[in-house]
């Protein structure tokens, strides 16, 4: 009866410490989740026809920010038919738009 106790208890810290550690280890959002969120402001220039972003974050000291970003772009073809390229930069945290700008 005991050794079915202890058994069980540590069952369920091993469950517990694996599933905290996934939880803790996923700071960031997927770079592919921050791509869709920020889309629709380009959308308002025009039709995009072309996105990228680069998958792992990195640290970025910006005059406005301070932290883990990722970097991408987007491809526009605007109302007039010209094409514009727009790069941006993302929060990794929470997937806020911090800067874009055309290049």
């Amino acid at each position: 009866m005991k050794l079915k106790r202890v058994l069980i208890g540590l069952g369920l810290g091993v469950a517990g410490g694996l599933y905290l550690q996934k939880k803790l280890s996923s700071q960031y959002i997927p770079a592919e989740k921050a791509l869709k969120t920020i889309k629709p402001v380009f959308l308002s220039y025009g039709n995009v026809i072309g996105t990228w972003i680069h998958s792992e974050p990195k640290w970025a000291d910006l005059p406005d920010y301070e932290g883990d970003v990722y970097e991408g772009g987007f491809t526009v073809v605007e109302s007039d038919n010209d094409t514009t390229n727009y790069s941006f930069i993302i929060n990794a945290v929470n997937g806020e738009l911090i800067s874009a700008q055309i290049v």
